[in-house]
């Protein structure tokens, strides 16, 4: 496979042997690379086929979202995966990628969307909402803002 297009050493955009559209993760999968270049298969670790419908809309929220948003993202999902052995959807991946993007700028800007849920889902979900607290480190890691356990609830 060839890439058509890098997001970021962990996301490519690639055709399938069908010729359909595609996104590939993997750790380092596009370190070093460049459109055009041959993908190592053995470092996919998870196959994307976007929706033509969802495409756009993917390509798009990539280029207007920092890549640290992004990488981040990437990692909860692949934590969730671990801990929890839950695969997300690309479109989960996306809509975690805006939420988050959102969640920033809102706190940045003094707001906060509480949470009215949080208590049933800190107790009915335990360890959802843990991995959730764990993303908000590594959102806080990345972003220098501090999120509260309300997000937590929300990415859970």
């Amino acid at each position: 496979m060839k890439i058509l297009k890098e997001f970021n050493n962990i996301i490519l955009a690639t055709h399938s042997k069908e010729g359909e559209e595609m996104t590939v993760t993997g750790r380092g999968l596009g370190f070093q690379k460049k459109p055009g270049d041959f993908i190592d298969d053995d470092k996919i670790e998870k196959i994307y086929e976007i929706q033509e419908d969802n495409r756009d809309r993917f390509y798009r929220l990539l280029g207007d979202t920092p890549m640290e948003i992004v990488n981040v993202s990437e990692k909860i999902r692949e934590k969730a995966k671990e801990k929890l052995g839950i695969s997300m959807t690309m479109n989960a991946l996306i809509g975690m990628i805006d939420h988050i993007t959102y969640a920033i700028e809102r706190k940045k800007n003094g707001m906060e969307i509480p949470n009215l849920m949080l208590h049933e889902i800190k107790s009915l979900y335990q360890e959802e909402f843990q991995v959730g607290m764990e993303a908000l480190e590594d959102i806080r890691n990345v972003s220098g803002v501090r999120l509260s356990e309300h997000e937590a609830g929300y990415l859970t």
